[in-house]
């Protein structure tokens, strides 16, 4: 079975009462090309998290990141009392000998002094706690590999549906072959009749016409299409890592196709050369969109990603107020419903176990595991049942979500990445919240300079440099793409 090389796998372990977050991610690369963000404490691992790694897959640029969430009593810097005992000391001595007055405020004198507020000591990694990050990043890998076995499957099934049809329509040639040596031989005569005082010789005739026959004749090219096609198939069952064998297999899949197509020289023969071109083309794209859609659907899909602080969520919110028939999409969690909250108003609760098994039915278009268990994700039905209802649908989706969805429904969708003006000028909108650590900032940035890296896969970028500005160029865009 073949794999994609696009896949995410997220795990967390809690240990210590840390909460270590392990996230692997793979795009498409003709080698391995691994790219490791691991805090402090668990770089003395890293070539054996490499190790891990590369064992388990061979090609895909893979971004591997390990953070970690403290508990509130571990992150606080603890007092040295020994320290601000003996500056106490020193500060009333002082005030004796030298008749200096005290200080009024004891605390803030001692606090301010250096080393007394400094964390001294060392943390070091022990094997409980490097035995349960290990587990967790066993399983973020095997997650990933999942993912990209369910979408090989998806591509699979489409590669087979489309080699069967090009084998289908290989066959359809050969009543045509039959009739097409006579039709030829009679087209060369009726022309030569056409030529008046024209005498010549039949026996040579004939030999030319045996020669030319012979330089159209396309056995020798089905023969090999239809090898390719059957070692093409064999290919994709003979495990994964096949990717270049198979591109180039389909290479020469279509230089025999061209070839066949430049020997008919029959129309109806040609015409099914055309389709088999046609079956071919783009069928990585085609591949991942293996669903047919519904010809009753009548609305269209508007998806959104964007680094986190890049103004997402402000923009959204502004061309949901346009009266342009906007909907979010209603997605599914396995989390219980809090508050007020209603089964298929909010959210479609499920679940856990039904979670997976929906997931196992592929009746997701996108989904995530955010924490174990806790599952956050988009079904196919809801969607095309707003769709038919004539919405236009919403989703605000993280990057991986974004393309996987634009992906299955193609022109229907446009996708929209909101991308803010710089790196710098994300971290001091991050910063200027007041919200964040300075530790969960640079997380966010990690994060964002990766997401970032797929803005070129989405079919608009808006820079969001100036507000006004970004909110008309995404309406205009919109609504040339609703109305055009």
């Amino acid at each position: 079975m073949i794999q994609s090389m696009t896949g995410y796998g997220k795990s967390t372990a809690v240990v210590k009462g840390k909460k270590i977050h392990v996230e692997i991610k793979s795009l498409n690369s003709k080698a391995l090309d691994l790219s490791a963000r691991i805090v402090p404490l668990y770089r003395e691992k890293e070539m054996e998290i490499r190790a891990m790694i590369s064992r388990t897959l061979e090609r895909g640029k893979v971004d591997f990141t390990i953070w970690v969430e403290k508990d509130d009593t571990q992150t606080a810097t603890p007092i040295n009392g020994v320290i601000l005992d003996n500056y106490y000391q020193q500060i009333k001595q002082i005030s004796e000998e030298r008749h200096i007055p005290l200080p009024a405020d004891w605390f803030a004198t001692l606090l301010r002094l250096p080393d007394v507020m400094t964390r001294t000591e060392v943390e070091e990694l022990d094997e409980e706690e490097w035995t349960a990050v290990r587990t967790a990043i066993e399983e973020a890998i095997g997650k990933l590999v999942d993912f990209r076995k369910q979408e090989g499957a998806a591509l699979q099934k489409k590669f087979t549906e489309k080699i069967q049809n090009i084998g289908d329509l290989l066959k359809s040639i050969e009543p045509y072959e039959q009739s097409r040596t006579e039709r030829i031989r009679q087209r060369l005569v009726e022309a030569l009749e056409t030529i008046p005082n024209v005498e010549y010789d039949k026996n040579r005739l004939e030999q030319e016409m045996i020669y030319y026959i012979e330089k159209l004749d396309i056995n020798e090219e089905k023969q090999r299409l239809a090898n390719h096609l059957k070692y093409f198939m064999e290919t994709m069952e003979n495990g994964h890592g096949q990717g270049k064998k198979l591109g180039f297999i389909a290479q020469e899949m279509g230089r025999e196709i061209n070839t066949t197509g430049s020997k008919s020289n029959l129309a109806e023969m040609q015409n099914i050369v055309v389709q088999m071109k046609r079956t071919g083309t783009n069928q990585r794209a085609s591949a991942q969109r293996n669903v047919t859609l519904p010809t009753t659907m009548t609305g269209k899909l508007i998806i959104f990603s964007a680094p986190s602080g890049s103004g997402k969520s402000t923009l959204i919110n502004y061309l949901m107020g346009q009266d342009l028939n906007l909907a979010f999409s209603i997605s599914a969690t396995s989390r219980p419903p809090r508050g007020t909250e209603r089964d298929g108003v909010e959210y479609f609760f499920l679940t856990p176990e039904e979670f997976r098994q929906r997931i196992a039915n592929g009746e997701f278009l996108e989904y995530e595991e955010v924490y174990k268990d806790r599952f956050y994700g988009t079904l196919k039905a809801q969607v095309e049942k707003q769709l038919e209802a004539g919405q236009n649908v919403v989703f605000d989706v993280d990057v991986h979500g974004g393309c996987h969805i634009k992906e299955f429904y193609g022109d229907r969708a446009l996708s929209m990445f909101i991308q803010p003006p710089s790196v710098e000028e994300l971290r001091r909108r991050l910063e200027s919240r007041g919200t964040d650590t300075p530790e969960v900032i640079d997380d966010r940035i990690a994060r964002a300079e990766y997401e970032l890296t797929f803005a070129p896969r989405f079919d608009t970028i808006v820079v969001n440099d100036d507000l006004e500005k970004a909110k008309a160029e995404a309406l205009a865009r919109l609504k040339a793409f609703l109305h055009p």
